[in-house]
């Protein structure tokens, strides 16, 4: 899908504010200014405020800020057993780290659960990990029903940059095109690419500005083509954005894009998207409907040379509104976020414009606001768009607390768009700021909530939707297995197809705050239960077929099944090439019996998911004197694990 990064900035992603112009932040300082607080910082990078990520918190505050500049103490660890429903297809990842007790409410059993993770580091710093999935089968002698599965995802790399530097926030914005993914920092964007299971940096890019100008602070891809932004380069800081192209493996700078009508601390670059030979650039604080209102401003490229051909404003836009803070672009349309826009009377609240291309020009479509929109919500902070769908992230929205945060998605049916979803996260918290990041790809959302505290305070994690029919529900809970307090994970997203691409730009694993990104692949590994159909009483015994197969793109290794109470089912050390199957038979009494079943795999690929644990109920029943197997079903429940 085409690809789009919005800028992280400080603060509610502006840049740093004194008297209430803005500035750069200082770094010789003790102390920093976001906003009119000022701040006492433990140091660069380990910041926050009342309106974003970055910021410490403040020892005074000037001015009204929803939720204040705070700090919120850590949460337990909690995973999210999720519903079978009513096929195993439909089961949800579990995430667990560590060794936790599960109290599954289908069944009166405990069971216990093993998270489990060996770690290993080769020259590449890459990581290794064994991943379990826990499959509890009960069999009855009641009803029927289909065939049931359950799935386990894991991961493939974390991305380490070359030449990483301290504050150098690798990770701050991130996109992926096919198999290039291009990360920014504070001075520089690096490109990876995937060759032969590894992901390895192909080139390192800069621009004429360097650090200050806050090059790397927004990327995005499409194909052989890379943008990024510096909006702070400039005699008068107004901003510009590079364009790359690649040809076989070298990257050469194709343009230099500056405004049309450029202006002091304008914020060009802020936020970028491209797909295919059209950019959008992102300008929060440019002279719109009127000053600082903000623009967005359409190039287009012919014959290798980039053009401005239009500008798109906010209408009836307002000073400071940010119209440009986040920008999408994706099959004709555009999206772009205005997340200091006062709807309907309520102040702040977020908007966010879809425009549709006709022609050589571009006309508004239809403004997206949220259904239970409130005061400073900031609802366009970040979106994302392919094709009919679109979600917006609302990161300081109040439904589990203060600022902890929300995501809208929205549908098209010819040109009226409609709120299709609210998704917030299950263990959401105050101060967790879900939906600071967005991204969507076909039937998948994503959601970044940075200051969440699962490893840590301010360690930050990522949530994972699925969409059947009209209804999204919550797919996995997704974080690093060595984010530390304060490496934000999930400050920058992208999504596609199967592949997550998440930024932690706090990340401190080469030096302090060099930043990091993580690439996920997954679903990668299902396991499939199928009836036998023949002809059997209650009490008998019945062969039940497993299926294991690798939905990855990996070969996974040692491959191996475990049923404790039924040896004569294991399956021991097999080799599984992407798409490949193995399938073996278990002899199960049809009546009331339990059966645990571990699925334990190595993969080839340098590094893997979190483990991942997930229980399920399945049923084999007699009918018509067929025997057939089915899930139970199970509610929701949250299960405390041990970190």
């Amino acid at each position: 899908m085409p690809v789009r990064a919005g800028l992280p900035r400080s603060g509610d992603g502006r840049p740093f504010s004194e008297s209430g112009r803005r500035v750069l932040a200082r770094r010789a300082s003790p102390e920093l200014w976001c906003g009119r607080c000022r701040l006492a910082s433990r140091g660069p990078g380990r910041a926050r405020s009342g309106e974003g990520p970055g910021e410490p918190a403040c020892r005074t505050q000037e001015r009204p800020s929803k939720g204040g500049c705070k700090r919120t103490p850590a949460l337990p660890c909690l995973s999210r057993l999720q519903g079978a429903g009513r096929e195993l297809d439909e089961l949800k990842v579990l995430i667990v780290q560590g060794t936790g007790v599960a109290a599954h409410a289908y069944t009166s059993a405990i069971t216990n659960v093993q998270g489990e993770t060996m770690r290993t580091f080769r020259g590449d710093r890459a990581m290794s990990f064994r991943y379990v999935l826990t499959v509890t089968l009960t069999v009855l002698s009641l009803g029927s029903g289909p065939a049931a599965r359950a799935e386990l995802g894991f991961s493939g790399h974390e991305l380490h940059g070359e030449g990483q530097t301290t504050y150098g926030y690798l990770g701050s914005a991130v996109a992926i095109s096919g198999e290039t993914a291009i990360v920014g920092g504070w001075g520089e964007a690096q490109v990876f690419v995937h060759v032969e299971g590894n992901w390895v940096v192909q080139a390192r890019l800069t621009g004429d500005g360097g650090r200050d100008a806050f090059f790397g602070s927004s990327v995005a891809l499409s194909g052989d083509t890379a943008v990024v932004g510096a909006y702070r380069e400039g005699h008068e800081a107004e901003g510009a954005v590079y364009v790359f192209v690649r040809r076989g493996e070298t990257w050469t700078r194709q343009a230099r894009l500056t405004s049309g009508v450029p202006g002091a601390l304008d914020g060009f670059g802020g936020s970028v998207a491209l797909s295919g030979d059209t950019l959008l650039v992102g300008v929060p604080d440019g002279n719109g409907a009127v000053t600082d209102s903000g623009t967005v401003e359409v190039f287009a490229r012919r014959n290798g040379s980039w053009r401005l051909t239009t500008r798109l404003l906010a209408p009836g836009g307002l000073a400071k509104d940010d119209f440009g803070s986040s920008v999408a672009l994706s099959a004709g349309r555009a999206l772009i976020g205005d997340r200091r826009r006062t709807i309907q009377g309520i102040s702040g609240a977020g908007a966010a414009y879809v425009f549709a291309q006709a022609g050589a020009g571009w006309h508004l479509e239809a403004r997206l606001t949220a259904s239970d929109a409130a005061a400073l919500d900031r609802f366009g902070q970040a979106v994302d768009l392919d094709g009919d769908t679109a979600i917006v992230g609302a990161w300081l929205a109040d439904p589990a607390g203060v600022d902890s945060g929300a995501a809208y998605v929205f549908t098209r049916i010819g040109s009226t768009w409609r709120q299709q979803a609210k998704l917030t996260a299950p263990d959401a918290a105050a101060d967790d700021r879900f939906g600071f990041s967005v991204a969507i790809s076909g039937d998948r959302a994503a959601a970044g909530a940075p200051l969440e505290d699962v490893r840590g305070d301010a360690s930050g994690s990522v949530y994972l939707f699925q969409r059947q029919g009209s209804t999204w529900s919550l797919l996995s809970k997704v974080f690093a297995d060595d984010t530390l307090a304060h490496d934000r994970f999930g400050q920058s997203l992208d999504l596609q197809g199967d592949t997550l691409l998440a930024g932690a730009f706090g990340a401190s694993d080469q030096t302090y705050d060099s930043g990091s990104a993580y690439l996920f692949v997954g679903p990668l590994l299902r396991l499939a239960v199928t009836p036998a159909q023949q002809t059997a009483p209650p009490g008998s015994v019945v062969p039940i077929t497993l299926f294991v197969r690798n939905l990855g793109p990996f070969v996974l290794n040692d491959v191996t099944v475990n049923l404790p109470s039924m040896p004569a089912c294991d399956l021991f050390g097999e080799t599984l090439a992407p798409g490949q199957r193995k399938s073996f038979v278990c002899p199960v009494a049809v009546g009331t019996e339990s059966l645990t079943l571990e699925i334990l795999a190595r993969g080839t690929a340098p590094g893997l998911w979190p483990p991942a644990t997930t229980a399920a109920t399945v049923r084999v029943n007699v009918d018509d004197g067929k025997v057939r197997a089915s899930d139970q079903g199970a509610a929701s429940r949250r299960i405390p694990c041990a970190v």
